[in-house]
């Protein structure tokens, strides 16, 4: 798998799930108010956070 997939993908998963520890530490359960606008957040920053950590790691190796 190419590293900039890996990174998004692990960024995504990470934010999706620090999130929902965040929602049912605050309210006690995973309340979504607006559903498609969370999934559509958290993948979007997944996405942008996947090529700012692969555009950081190539910028330390060179």
């Amino acid at each position: 798998m190419k590293p900039l997939y890996r990174n998004m993908i692990f960024f995504t998963i990470g934010l999706a799930l620090l999130t929902w520890t965040l929602e049912v530490y605050r309210k006690g359960r995973m309340q979504l108010d607006q559903p498609i606008a969370f999934f559509v957040a958290i993948l979007a920053l997944g996405i942008i956070g996947g090529y700012v950590i692969t555009w950081v790691q190539k910028a330390s190796d060179k």
